[in-house]
């Protein structure tokens, strides 16, 4: 991590509350990728020089436990969604901003946090989101604490669409397309395979 975000207090939020319908009901975080768990091979990419790691689940597997990660599950009640989890990372949070990652992106890198927290450094906004060079990662971003109550209100007035919630908040979209295998994702047994396969 550069000198530059390494002066700043960040904590990293890991999103793994899904339900993963599509893993035959087991924990993405937990599916392994070439011998180790998907949320094993992120904190193993992000590393030290986080103030902070949190995990959003609100159905705790006990293996959570073991990673030496802060447990958190959603504030509001009614399967609200990952931005549910967002805003319970952002009142959790022992810092100023918080990087948000999905727990099926198991080669997330330190840059796309860098690449985020520049883009806020630098136009002065509240919440940076990455772009792929194709399409936008809304679970993919640095947000400063401060949001946290109109998160709150947007959640409690019937808001659910995480890209609504951007555009409301002018979050600055950033080129991330050179860092394009960050944003692999894995969704399905197919996609698992089919990756496992290429390496």
């Amino acid at each position: 991590m550069s000198k530059a975000l390494s002066s700043q207090n960040i904590s990293v939020l890991i999103l793994a509350g899904g339900r993963a319908r599509r893993m035959n009901g087991v924990d993405k975080g937990f599916v392994e990728l070439n011998g180790k768990p998907m949320i094993r091979h992120i904190l193993d990419n992000l590393g030290s020089g986080f103030k902070q790691i949190m995990i959003s689940t609100n159905h705790v597997n006990a293996a959570y436990r073991g990673l030496g990660c802060d447990l958190i599950a959603d504030k509001l009640t009614g399967s609200l969604g990952p931005l549910a989890g967002i805003h319970a990372g952002l009142c959790e949070a022992k810092t100023k901003l918080v990087f948000v990652v999905p727990c099926d992106t198991p080669y997330i890198s330190k840059e796309v946090c860098q690449r985020l927290y520049h883009a806020l450094e630098t136009e002065g906004g509240l919440m940076a989101v990455a772009h792929d060079g194709q399409r936008l990662h809304a679970t993919v971003a640095v947000i400063d604490v401060s949001v946290r109550e109109k998160l709150e209100h947007y959640l409690l007035h019937g808001g659910r669409r995480m890209m609504s919630w951007y555009k409301e908040q002018a979050a600055i979209e950033v080129d991330c397309a050179d860092l394009k295998p960050s944003f692999i994702n894995i969704n399905t047994l197919t996609e698992l395979e089919r990756l496992q396969q290429k390496e």
